[in-house]
């Protein structure tokens, strides 16, 4: 009843995906816990369903700092871009 391989996701909520790039704005606008439709292509047949995100407890994100390692220019550069400006590095 849900995805399968080969499935083609089209629209995430209100966003038609036709590309990585789509497919990750929408997902920038979510968060675990959220339900959103979700169309997608299966067999040649469009299907429409509710899906509910949620986390991976087996991720965890760890700053490079934490690590004793300081962080490059580019690496700081990325997280400021991918998390926003919450990113200042941990006391």
């Amino acid at each position: 009843a849900g995805l399968d391989g080969g499935d083609e996701i089209v629209r995430l909520g209100d966003t038609v995906i036709d590309s990585q790039a789509g497919w990750d704005d929408a997902l920038k606008a979510l968060k675990p816990g959220d339900t959103v439709a979700i169309t997608f292509i299966q067999r040649g047949v469009e299907r429409t369903v509710q899906l509910t995100l949620g986390s991976d407890p087996a991720v965890e994100l760890v700053r490079v700092e934490a690590a004793g390692v300081e962080a490059t220019p580019e690496q700081l550069a990325f997280r400021a871009a991918w998390l926003g400006a919450d990113t200042a590095p941990a006391p």
